[in-house]
């Protein structure tokens, strides 16, 4: 039995999104075998980081931070003596957005496994979009120099700015010193120094594989049991297609959903499309559900 220590710095159950629920399913299949515990933030402002109001299957320590003391050097040195009183043999970093090169950096020494959820920390606009602010997918990678660092930090400014109710972004960028050209820096020796590096696809392998080879591509999974499709046969009923996550975030992939199910529509063919975000309403095939839980 190992001990493993996972730490993910945006955790809350029940889970805000899909990094949340990866996370926990692995938790609790590993916990079968090995010693488990979560460390997580307890620090509300911004976004609900270490709200647990229910177990979700598995230990759960929380480390408490004040607003003062929300800032990365503190962050790093608390979860570097959290983690040296579990003693784990190895320790799996999953999601954590600007702040998670600091705590992976202050780990040196454990065998630490890197998850990688998008593209956070090689591109610093948003959870990594590499999608620039005209809605293209943006090519460029600031772990490549001082040539893109400027326009990369520029790009994530302007984001923010368009955005102000994003302040779940905006706080940790600016106390994380996004901006500084020392954290690219800091990114690539994370990266680099890592044992694993856990990602989702080949896209996210090809930026990473420069800086450490060392890359395991494994997608989440589906639980079958909660989720599967119903039976092919219709009877007149029509096909029912669910989105879950935001639509307006083009690195879900709602334009290519809608160009694919659009023309069947046109065509005739008895097909609804329920999209998990607004307002609740129909509009021709598409019907907005509003957020919905897992159940």
């Amino acid at each position: 039995m190992a001990r493993i220590a996972i730490i993910d710095l945006l955790f809350n159950w029940p889970p805000d999104g899909g990094a949340r629920t990866d996370i926990q399913h692995v938790a609790t299949g590993l916990a079968k075998t090995h010693d488990i515990v979560l460390f997580c933030p307890d620090f509300r402002l911004g976004f609900p980081r270490g709200k647990v109001a229910q177990s979700p299957g598995f230990a759960v320590r929380k480390i408490p931070f004040k607003d003062y003391e929300f800032q990365p050097f503190t962050f790093a040195r608390r979860f570097r003596a959290a983690i040296d009183e579990f003693k784990p043999d190895y320790v799996f970093v999953a999601d954590g957005w600007y702040f998670k090169p600091y705590v992976v950096d202050a780990l040196k020494g454990y065998k630490r496994l890197l998850r990688f959820y998008a593209h956070e920390s090689i591109c610093p606009k948003s959870h990594g979009h590499f999608i620039d602010n005209r809605m293209r997918q943006c090519e460029r990678n600031w772990l490549n120099g001082w040539k893109d660092f400027l326009p990369c930090v520029q790009c994530a400014r302007e984001w923010l700015e368009e955005y102000p109710a994003n302040t779940h972004f905006s706080i940790p960028f600016n106390r994380g010193l996004v901006f500084l050209p020392q954290y690219p820096h800091l990114v690539r020796r994370a990266i680099a120094s890592v044992d694993l590096i856990i990602c989702y696809n080949d896209y996210i392998a090809g930026k990473l594989r420069p800086i450490n080879p060392s890359i395991q591509i494994t997608p989440s999974g589906i639980d079958a049991e909660n989720f599967a499709p119903s039976a092919v046969s219709k009877n007149g009923a029509p096909y029912r297609i669910l989105m879950c996550g935001r639509k307006g975030d083009p690195l879900k992939g709602y334009e290519v959903l809608f160009r694919a199910v659009a023309p069947l529509a046109q065509a005739g063919l008895e097909v609804e499309l329920f999209v998990t975000e607004g307002p609740a309403r129909k509009d021709g095939f598409i019907n907005y559900t509003g957020w919905l839980d897992q159940k």
